[in-house]
């Protein structure tokens, strides 16, 4: 989910563990809409998405600047035929594939939060009457006092546009992003050789579906290595800028490296795991997450604890996906993608 309200929690918190973390922008291509609906032509119609999307670029910078998150278009900017054959797949799948609720319940907030800032861009009559529709036994002064106080409250919102007539001219429009979709996430792993890590329960389960089978069953060669990394504890921060002071001070090194060898390991030898190998990267693993998470406070109210499900089996392909890459004239890139991380909160104290 592409929020700054979200992407803080599990996109940024997630930087510490991995080399780099790929993020593709919200930012829209006016090229590829109509008219209407364009930017360029009205952006007074997107103040309220820009703010968002600028202040998420804020909490990046130092992540970009660093070489820790690219912050990637969209693939299929630069490509139409790519671009209509993926709505078409999405499209196909809109009725085999439904919104997980737990996804549905995080949007519906979102949109709740979005909305209770569009209430507030009403002319000031509109508010008096919202106002003693919801609680008619206010006082004229009890009102006013009301009106005074989401006035203050906005004014130290970063999301909150300060504007008279930001709902003029066609009102505001609010978007909700939660990309790449299924078929690019495969095809961007595949493309560049990447984990996908997700913190959605929908794309959980359609990466779930496109598991390899042989002869229409699913193996686990890496059960063990698997089945050990999902029980242990991890650790992540809502805090962009502690996030980025653990990614630099050099405490998760260890970890990443140890990381990059699963990753590699797997890659390289999915039809023949080592027991001795495994053993040893398990007792690494173990003892270079225990070292990286004494790093965190766990009395701050921006550390959470999260659940980490890793799941290897002998890669995930789509056809779909591989004739789209194939397409693309694309001659590097590899024949499935090897695993996927699936992140969710465990013990959260987030406020």
């Amino acid at each position: 989910m592409i929020d700054p309200r979200v992407a803080t929690l599990f996109a940024l918190g997630a930087v510490p563990y991995f080399d780099e973390v790929l993020i593709q922008h919200p930012f829209i291509n006016p090229g590829a809409i109509k008219p209407e609906f364009n930017p360029v032509n009205s952006p007074h119609q997107y103040k309220h998405q820009t703010l968002k999307n600028l202040l998420l670029l804020l909490y990046l910078e130092p992540f970009i600047k660093s070489g820790l998150v690219n912050f990637i278009p969209d693939p299929c900017f630069f490509d139409q035929h790519l671009h209509r054959q993926m709505l078409d797949m999405a499209t196909q799948r809109r009725n085999v594939m439904n919104i997980n609720q737990q996804d549905a319940d995080r949007y519906m907030k979102l949109c709740e939060d979005d909305f209770s800032r569009t209430i507030s861009l009403l002319p000031k009559e509109h508010r008096i009457s919202q106002i003693r529709q919801a609680m008619p036994e206010l006082s004229a002064k009890q009102i006013e006092e009301l009106l005074q106080y989401v006035e203050k409250k906005n004014q130290k919102d970063p999301l909150s546009l300060l504007q008279e007539n930001a709902l003029s001219e066609g009102g505001q429009m609010i978007m909700m992003s939660m990309v790449p979709n299924f078929e690019m996430s495969l095809f961007i792993a595949q493309a560049t050789g990447s984990i996908i890590l997700t913190d959605s329960e929908t794309r959980w389960e359609e990466l779930n579906a496109a598991q390899n089978k042989e002869s229409g069953i699913v193996t686990y060669p890496w059960t063990a290595l698997s089945n050990f990394l999902n029980n242990l504890r991890y650790c992540l921060s809502a805090d962009p800028e502690k996030n980025f002071n653990h990614r630099m001070n050099g405490n998760f090194g260890s970890l990443r490296k140890v990381f990059r060898e699963i990753y590699s390991t797997i890659r390289n030898n999915q039809n023949v795991p080592d027991a001795i190998l495994i053993e040893r990267l398990k007792k690494e693993f173990r003892i270079s997450l225990e070292s990286a998470l004494r790093s965190y406070d766990t009395n701050k109210q921006f550390t959470f604890d999260v659940k980490m499900n890793f799941l290897m089996p002998q890669g995930f392909t789509d056809n779909n996906v591989q004739r789209l890459i194939l397409k693309s004239g694309s001659e590097k890139h590899l024949s499935n993608a090897p695993m996927v991380i699936f992140v969710e909160p465990r013990n959260a104290i987030v406020r």
